[in-house]
């Protein structure tokens, strides 16, 4: 079963979670530069070293499945699901645990499944 990553209303936060039985830190963080306003994902291993960094967090996109390394690591992929079906887009207050945008951990065999 897929897993939702919890998210708090701050703008930038960091966690760490398991995933597929790995520990990872997830740091997101939201970027209001007049030209920017978009949240980006990093994620590193539980030592520290960077797995991927600056990622964008797209409405109903697979986040990590450019980087090869992450892929490997995470044993599955990291999706910004819109749970509310609408063409909105990712905005700093909808990002969120119970928000219209939330993100979801997908094992490799959830996506087998699923295709």
């Amino acid at each position: 079963m897929p897993k939702q990553i919890k998210i708090s209303a701050n703008a930038y936060q960091e966690s760490v979670v398991t995933l597929n039985g790995k520990t990872f830190k997830l740091t997101l963080s939201f970027n209001n530069l007049s030209t920017v306003n978009r949240w980006f994902l990093d994620i590193s291993d539980i030592q520290g070293n960077d797995l991927a960094t600056g990622m964008k967090v797209l409405p109903n996109r697979d986040l990590t499945s450019k980087y090869s390394v992450l892929v490997e690591a995470l044993g599955g992929m990291i999706a910004c699901v819109n749970i509310s079906g609408d063409k909105s887009e990712v905005t700093r207050e909808n990002l969120i645990t119970d928000g219209k945008f939330q993100l979801w951990y997908y094992t490799e065999q959830e996506i087998l499944d699923a295709t």
